[in-house]
């Protein structure tokens, strides 16, 4: 009887001590998780800003193209005359 007592004794032990982890994992897994998401986020955020300023460099070297033909349109124009 006293051996089978400290062996429910060890394996309530075993058990609360298991339980105890599965619940910290728990809570870390949830943690991550959260991090996770957050950092997805992020990287969401920072490709909008990256095809933005894509877009907006375009744009300018666009403009600069049409910028440097007429300028130089006028100076081969002024040139003739």
């Amino acid at each position: 009887m006293s051996r089978i007592s400290q062996a429910l004794t060890t394996l309530t032990i075993s058990h609360t001590r298991t339980t105890d982890a599965i619940a910290a994992l728990t809570d870390d897994q949830m943690k991550y998780d959260t991090e996770e998401a957050e950092l997805r986020r992020q990287v969401d955020q920072a490709e909008e800003k990256r095809a933005w300023f894509r877009t907006f460099r375009d744009r300018v070297e666009t403009v600069a193209a049409f910028l440097d033909e007429k300028v130089h349109g006028c100076y081969a124009f002024s040139s003739i005359a």
